[in-house]
């Protein structure tokens, strides 16, 4: 400056930016700086000198010792430091979850971490690096499954093999077993959940099942007057049979037939078979009881209700005196009742619920009591034709 007017400045020195010819001149060197002002007037001048000083010393910088994220260590905090006062931080990285701008970060990734300290009075900066690494193998494993045969012997087992992760390895299966593998096991879902040396865990799932299972049904228990045939109903329900055959063969019409036809004089229990291609054998039996008594009513073995007039319903036949009270009840094949009556003249015409029901097998119950209080089971199974 100059308390004089109309005069003109000129500095000189090492580092001048910009601003040489004014008062206020910018520069980035330390050094002695020269000023020279002259009178435009006179062309007198005047020098006066100022020393510029600097220092370059960045400050202390440390982002602390590498750290390691695991199953126990999903994050780590890091440990940035500095011995120069008056510094501020920041960090830099892939996987800052809070704290960026503190000595002590949150991470949650693995990278390279970088942390800058800068001299809040000089604007020195120094930075530091710390490499957070991830000690995580995957927690993988194979498995060879052997399923039950025939559905009929608990041979099922599953042994594993674990190909990742960090042992000791730690196994709980959903039915209770702590063992790598499991045996004896039972057509099932068995959930297994594993947990290795460092905490990391997987859970996975694996079905036994029956390879080539067969499972058939017979049609049903049912009671008859003494005299009248009865059908014999044999559903497969799983598999595909290579040989059917009832037993014991007394009283029917055939014996390799899903269908026969018996004409009973006693009690008698009928057993259906059937066997596939591998020997697996599946069987159900079925109860007839042939009544004798005063009561006649009977029911059909099958009903036709094609609107001809002629057995388009199915209800009781038979003698029907003397009955004080009558229900009869009519159930499909999975068991939902379809048709119910209390009026012993009134039948099912193969309808439920408006819909005509398709061809197939149906059951009766009923409960008839008579005038004398006796009571009289009636129950069967019936085929719906169209």
């Amino acid at each position: 400056s100059s308390t004089t007017s109309g005069v003109t400045y000129q500095w000189s020195g090492p580092g001048i930016l910009n601003g040489g010819s004014t008062p206020n001149p910018t520069v980035n060197m330390a050094g002695t700086y020269t000023l020279t002002v002259t009178q435009t007037s006179t062309g007198c001048a005047n020098t006066d000198i100022v020393v510029v000083t600097g220092t370059t010393t960045p400050p202390n910088a440390s982002a602390g010792l590498d750290k390691i994220l695991d199953c126990s260590h999903p994050t780590v905090v890091l440990d940035g430091s500095s011995t120069t006062s008056g510094v501020t931080y920041q960090w830099s990285g892939p996987g800052i979850l809070n704290g960026g701008s503190t000595p002590n970060p949150t991470v949650n990734m693995a990278g390279t971490y970088t942390l800058t300290v800068t001299q809040t009075s000089t604007g020195c900066a120094n930075t530091d690096i710390v490499v957070v690494a991830e000690s995580i193998s995957s927690l993988l494993l194979t498995a060879t499954i052997q399923h039950n045969n025939c559905g009929t012997l608990n041979i099922g087992a599953i042994d594993v093999t674990m190909i990742g992760g960090t042992p000791p390895f730690k196994y709980l299966w959903s039915n209770g077993a702590t063992t790598e593998d499991v045996s004896s096991l039972p057509d099932d879902v068995y959930k297994l959940n594993v947990i290795d040396g460092v905490g990391c865990d997987f859970d996975t799932i694996f079905s036994i099942n029956s390879s080539n299972g067969l499972v058939v049904k017979a049609f049903t228990d049912t009671v008859i007057k003494m005299g009248l045939p009865v059908s014999l109903f044999g559903s497969i329900i799983m598999g595909s049979p290579r040989y059917i055959w009832w037993e014991p063969t007394t009283y029917l019409s055939c014996i390799n037939c899903q269908n026969p036809v018996s004409f009973p004089i006693e009690d008698i229990d009928y057993v259906f078979h059937a066997v596939d291609s591998n020997g697996c054998e599946g069987a159900d039996t079925i109860h007839i009881k042939v009544e004798d008594d005063i009561h006649s009513i009977f029911f059909p073995t099958a009903f036709s209700p094609d609107g001809n007039n002629i057995n388009d319903q199915f209800k009781a036949l038979g003698e029907q005196k003397n009955i004080q009270s009558f229900n009869m009840r009519i159930f499909n094949r999975w068991g939902e009742r379809i048709f119910e009556s209390d009026d012993i003249k009134i039948g099912w015409d193969g309808k439920y619920q408006q819909e005509k029901q398709e061809m197939d097998i149906y059951i009766y119950q009923t409960e008839i009591i008579y005038t004398n209080q006796s009571v009289s089971h009636l129950s069967g199974a019936f085929l719906l034709l169209r």
